[in-house]
């Protein structure tokens, strides 16, 4: 029986039906292959389960986390956060002196290329607006925008988490 009709894989180093060695390099080649396909096995693994564990952020609700902190000496009031478009809002009646809300801005209905808008009355009347950050076909760059609101002035910054 000649090599190419034996009945032994490649991969054996010896064959029983013939009681010849295979040569070192028919060996070789069917380690080399099968340390492959266990490498691939492993990157599969790999890829499958990083994937899963970024679907929460791929499928995940389209909006983003506010945080509002009230740190001047008066009371806020009909506190608004919306978007230019107007299309839906987060609401708060009263922020406290030295409190902090905080809640989840949906924005599945925003599809324009704006900024969001915070508007509230101070406990002299005045009503403010500010606007800050930019989100994208209806879709946020950042994660989470905090506002400070002091005495005079309101900070607002964006980041992601």
């Amino acid at each position: 029986m000649s090599q190419l009709e034996s009945p032994c894989s490649l991969a054996t180093p010896a064959c029983p039906a013939d009681n010849k060695a295979r040569p070192l390099a028919v060996f070789l080649y069917g380690a080399l292959a099968e340390y492959i396909q266990t490498q691939i096995k492993r990157l599969i693994f790999f890829l499958i389960t990083t994937l899963t564990l970024n679907s929460c952020y791929f499928f995940g609700e389209n909006g983003i986390e506010i945080q509002i902190e009230n740190n001047s000496e008066t009371s806020i009031t009909n506190v608004k956060l919306t978007t230019a478009e107007d299309l839906n809002s987060l609401e708060f009646e009263v922020i406290n002196s030295d409190d902090e809300v905080s809640g989840f801005f949906n924005m599945e209905e925003s599809k324009s290329d704006v900024s969001y808008v915070l508007q509230f009355t101070r406990g002299n009347e005045k009503e403010e607006i500010s606007g800050v950050g930019y989100y994208t076909n209806g879709g946020s760059l950042d994660s989470r925008v905090v506002f400070v609101i002091e005495e005079d002035t309101v900070f607002a910054s964006t980041s992601k988490y």
